[in-house]
């Protein structure tokens, strides 16, 4: 009986709760439909392109659409300002006063088919892969207090990256991979990139659920659950000009579609701790990237720490031009056999040039630019660039260049009731881009899953796997160095309702990889020395991605819970092309089929 007075009372409190005040501080998503709104809306005002440094809080959201003149909208851009507007004013789910509370469940329903299981076998193999695929059931809370404070937090049950079905293979010197099966995962001194791998390391190198012909989200035991969570979790403390978030999300640096040089939204999630001030024409922004180090699969104590200090400065001197500039550092605290690293705090200075920061054995910096230009309404020319390594003056050839840019148009217009944007990108980078001997911008992330049968191992021995798989990946640019790449599409919008996407990819690769060693002789602790230009060697890979999407929101029609279904159609080519020859071989395509519902409670 008091259980149920309880729950009565607090039931009351929530029904004569008075609305919020304005949350400045509440972060949005990338996956909010806001930024591609916002986007649009401004190309269509001839208006240079919003920060690119996102996620945005509610404050930062608010002044950039504060830039646009409502009494120069036509009815589609009116449209589009209105629905903007809908998601800034979306209040928590309970209000009191000066604080709200937010409670929110997502269930989807998903259904994967693709035709060719034999050569299409892990996440990365889809175009639909693990970071694309929605969980089976997500509960999303957040608290605010007043325009000031702000946190959430998710937790979800959903098929994980790898499980105790998929097939692994171990990564340290004691148990080498033999050259001619599946080399080059290991340099000869036992590092990918510039981890060295421990006893325990292993990788995913076949998925259960990736490599079969038809799949869905239901999982059938909870022995297939993801059990890195949560996904996205933060604090979020902030006022009109400005914003400090602690926490775990998803966030991009960058103005491209094909991919971002300085930090890409490809990955799973990113641990960090950002600093944003921003005005209408100036936004400074220094941003901590926390990696982890740890190789072993066990529960061990961290030995390698590794921090991405980002400090980037926007400028918008007039509305149709906006550039940023940044300089950063990856910065690596390390313990070896003579102890452990002392951390110098001077270093964590954001208006320091990190560049001279001149020890190699513990930083590695990296440039970047980029700009968007509008010269007229619709029309955005745009590109970016990222310097790694280059020869100055009074050094010596010991180290290759490592350099890449993206360069793309997009021109947006009014279509059919609509937005339509059409857009063309190129990308290019060279081999050793990302890549160095002692710091890297290389991330190593740990996906735990439980303890697998003996698995056949590539030297015919027997091997069981627990705990901690390893999963490498670039920050940036998601296909990493020794890259030419083209990707045309188009983007159709009613807001609040539809969305078609369509795109064709052309990728070009040459034989360098994030599992060659960047050192001619092989050694991953020795300089980065590889040699050859884009694409390097004679043996490339040659792949062609084409990809349909459709997206219809149904609030208008079911406005508790929302519903969203989505389809996407994809087929991948690749080849291996041998340029002396001229000569194509092993080809391998496949159709790839998505479909699913999404229900917000």
């Amino acid at each position: 009986m008091k259980k149920l007075l309880l729950i009565v009372v607090l039931a009351a409190i929530l029904m004569v709760a008075v609305s919020a005040a304005d949350t400045a501080s509440r972060t949005i998503p990338l996956s909010s439909e806001l930024y591609g709104l916002m986007d649009d809306l401004y190309a269509l005002q001839g208006l240079a392109r919003p920060s690119t440094g996102r996620p945005w809080s509610q404050a930062e959201a608010e002044l950039i659409l504060s830039r646009i003149d409502a009494s120069d909208l036509s009815q589609t851009q009116q449209r589009i300002h209105d629905r903007i507007q809908d998601i800034l004013s979306e209040n928590m789910r309970w209000n009191f006063q000066d604080w709200g509370l937010g409670v929110k469940v997502d269930l989807a329903l998903e259904a994967y088919a693709h035709g060719n299981d034999s050569d299409f076998l892990t996440d990365t193999d889809w175009l639909r892969g693990f970071e694309q695929r929605r969980p089976l059931a997500k509960l999303s809370m957040d608290f605010s207090v007043s325009d000031f404070f702000y946190t959430y937090c998710d937790i979800q049950y959903g098929y994980g990256k790898v499980s105790m079905y998929d097939t692994f293979v171990r990564l340290n010197p004691d148990h080498s991979i033999p050259q001619g099966q599946t080399s080059g995962l290991l340099s000869k001194d036992g590092y990918i990139a510039s981890y060295r791998m421990d006893s325990g390391a292993h990788m995913m190198v076949w998925s259960a659920q990736y490599s079969k012909k038809f799949a869905h989200n239901v999982l059938p035991s909870s022995t297939h659950f993801d059990f890195i969570w949560p996904k996205r979790a933060l604090v979020s403390v902030g006022g009109e000009r400005w914003n400090i978030q602690f926490g775990r999300d998803r966030l991009e640096i960058g103005n491209s579609t094909l991919g971002n040089l300085l930090v890409d939204n490809h990955t799973d999630f990113e641990d960090y701790l950002t600093f944003s001030f921003f005005s209408s024409g100036f936004k400074y922004q220094w941003t901590n990237l926390f990696l982890n180090g740890i190789t072993d699969n066990g529960e061990v104590r961290s030995d390698d720490v590794r921090i991405f200090m980002i400090h980037t400065l926007e400028f918008r001197p007039i509305q149709s031009l906006s550039f940023t500039i940044s300089e950063d550092v990856m910065f690596k605290i390390a313990s070896d056999e003579d102890g452990s690293q002392v951390v110098d705090y001077s270093f964590f200075n954001p208006a320091f040039v990190w560049h001279n920061l001149n020890n190699r054995s513990m930083f590695n910096a990296i440039a970047y630019a980029e700009v968007n230009w509008v010269p007229f309404r619709g029309l955005e020319a745009y590109g970016q660039f990222a310097l790694d390594q280059a020869v100055a003056p009074n050094e010596d050839h010991t180290q290759g260049d490592a350099w890449g840019f993206v360069t793309g148009a997009k021109y947006t217009t009014e279509l059919a009731g609509g937005v339509a944007r059409f857009y063309a990108e190129f990308a290019y980078t060279t081999p050793l881009l990302y890549r160095r001997d002692q710091v890297d911008f290389v991330k190593m992330t740990r996906y735990f899953h439980l303890t697998t049968d003996e698995q056949l191992q590539p030297d015919g021995s027997m091997d069981m796997f627990g705990s901690n798989a390893l999963v490498f990946e670039y920050i940036g640019f998601p296909y990493g160095g020794d890259v030419e790449a083209l990707e045309i599409g188009g983007v159709w919008t009613l807001p609040g309702m539809l969305k078609a996407t369509l795109y064709a990819r052309l990728l070009q690769q040459g034989e360098f990889n994030l599992f060659v060693s960047h050192n001619k002789d092989g050694y991953n602790r020795d300089w980065p020395n590889y040699e050859g230009t884009t694409p390097s060697g004679t043996n490339w890979t040659r792949a062609v991605y084409l990809s349909s999407n459709v997206q219809f929101e149904l609030d208008s029609f079911f406005s508790w819970p929302g519903v969203t279904l989505e389809a996407e159609l994809d087929w991948i080519g690749k080849w291996n092309y041998n340029s002396e020859s001229k000569e194509y071989s092993d080809r391998r395509t496949d159709t790839q089929f998505s479909i699913g519902v999404n229900l917000e409670i």
